[in-house]
């Protein structure tokens, strides 16, 4: 099941194919923000290429210098997320929080915030069919989670 996201942060806003995953429960363990995970090339038009290019880096703790300046000047407000999954143990993924998101599953949409954008620096699919992964939080907020218990029967 996929859904489109619209993501908004100041002026610019991107739209991506997201994978709904019903066993992604990924939040910010200090604000309990729910985190929707998106190709870092996706956000391009969003956040600064320094990010991009140098996120390893950010999320070693070898350029701190990059985010911190950065976050001053565009006013970007980063998270540092833990995660596990089956192909990573203790993993870190950099976020920040959008200004604002629009969830459109099939002919709903819903705008939400206090989101977190989990950057991934890699690409999620081989085919390239979607470019984020969103769990079952977001779409309950959405007000859609009777669609999966309906799918289920």
């Amino acid at each position: 099941m996929f859904c489109d996201i619209t993501v908004f942060l100041g002026n610019n806003k991107k739209t991506i194919k997201a994978f709904i995953d019903t066993g992604n429960l990924l939040k910010d363990p200090i604000s309990g923000m729910p985190v929707i995970v998106i190709e870092s090339i996706q956000l391009e038009k969003l956040i600064p290429k320094k990010i991009i290019y140098h996120l390893n880096d950010i999320l070693e703790g070898k350029d701190d210098n990059i985010l911190s300046q950065i976050a001053n000047e565009d006013m970007l407000k980063f998270r540092i997320i833990p995660f596990s999954s089956l192909g990573k143990q203790n993993g870190l993924l950099l976020g920040f929080i959008a200004d604002k998101l629009e969830i459109k599953l099939e002919e709903n949409t819903t705008d939400l915030s206090n989101v977190i954008i989990g950057i991934y620096d890699k690409s999620l699919t081989k085919n390239g069919a979607y470019t984020g992964l969103v769990g079952i939080d977001i779409i309950e907020r959405c007000g859609k989670y009777e669609y999966f218990t309906s799918i289920k029967k």
